[in-house]
């Protein structure tokens, strides 16, 4: 008589295994929306498998993040002091006409109500200099800001200027050498490139600017950084405006430029910190059109 089995065998757990949804990497984050005032930039990634039998399937967050980004206010009033040789400004007393002073005193053309237009009124001390703006402008008195230019860098641009024609036209030329359609000059100083005020009630004045003088800036070499959120540009026109943009953020202290024939593909990218220097190998292709550095008024010593 046979002996009974001693084991037995059967199927189990026949379900299919959950699989999670899987992912590419995160792209880039997106340019900000604003260089200034609280903007928005996004990152994305593809789904590289769906989730099947019960397992984690995608939402709409897992494949778009969002984050603000330049948050600083764009009040012109808090862009860095122009630059000592730059622009400068002084606070300084005018007079309205007072060619006829008695007109200027009077209720009333012809009337004279008051004597202070008589010099010497003054030596008995029935008139005084105003006091307070108010009193200032009812004696025709007014404080006005009073800016100097230096010629330093006055027609700072990117281009050598053209002797052939005599015109005040500048050949802007990329990093490269490779020359870029004629430019006029454009000066440094330009009325919406600087913003002069008041301050301690009006006895002293402050100006500040949104272009300044070159940055210190090496060829051949990127950054290690971490850039700053959203702050990965394109179209930037050249360096300089790259060395602007990173001197007027509060949070950028380095940048990297890559210069291109067309205006869309050239790339300026802002970091936060001191520079971790990179160097490229001179064979490649972008060497002579990347320069990285810091913001301006940093020397080269110190960058």
């Amino acid at each position: 008589m046979a002996c009974a089995a001693l084991s037995e065998s059967r199927a189990c757990n026949e379900h299919q295994c959950p699989i999670d949804t899987t992912y590419t990497a995160w792209s880039g984050w997106s340019q900000c929306t604003k260089s200034c005032g609280t903007g928005s930039t996004y990152r994305t990634r593809a789904v590289h498998q769906h989730g099947q039998h019960g397992g984690v399937m995608s939402k709409q967050s897992d494949v778009r993040q969002t984050e603000t980004c330049n948050a600083h206010s764009c009040d012109p009033r808090l862009l860095p002091d122009c630059a000592g040789e730059h622009v400068h400004c002084a606070v300084k007393e005018r007079n309205v006409d007072m060619s006829d002073p008695a007109k200027y005193w009077a209720s009333k053309p012809g009337v004279a109500t008051s004597e202070c237009h008589r010099a010497y009124r003054y030596a008995f001390g029935n008139c005084h200099h105003c006091d307070t703006p108010a009193e200032c402008a009812l004696k025709g008195i007014h404080k006005t800001l009073v800016v100097t230019h230096g010629h330093k860098f006055q027609t700072q641009h990117c281009g050598k200027l053209q002797a052939s024609d005599g015109a005040d036209t500048r050949v802007c030329q990329h990093e490269d050498g490779s020359a870029r359609a004629p430019d006029v000059v454009a000066a440094v100083d330009k009325t919406n490139f600087f913003h002069c005020y008041f301050k301690h009630n009006q006895d002293a004045c402050f100006c500040t600017c949104s272009h300044h003088p070159a940055c210190a800036a090496r060829q051949g070499t990127t950054l290690r950084n971490k850039a700053l959120l959203g702050n990965d540009w394109r179209g930037v026109d050249n360096r300089q405006e790259c060395c602007n943009m990173c001197t007027n953020h509060p949070k950028c202290d380095t940048f990297t430029f890559v210069d291109a024939a067309a205006e869309a593909d050239r790339r300026c990218v802002l970091y936060a910190g001191s520079p971790k220097w990179k160097l490229m190998a001179p064979g490649d292709a972008t060497y002579k059109n990347t320069y990285s550095g810091c913001q301006s008024g940093v020397s080269e010593a110190d960058c």
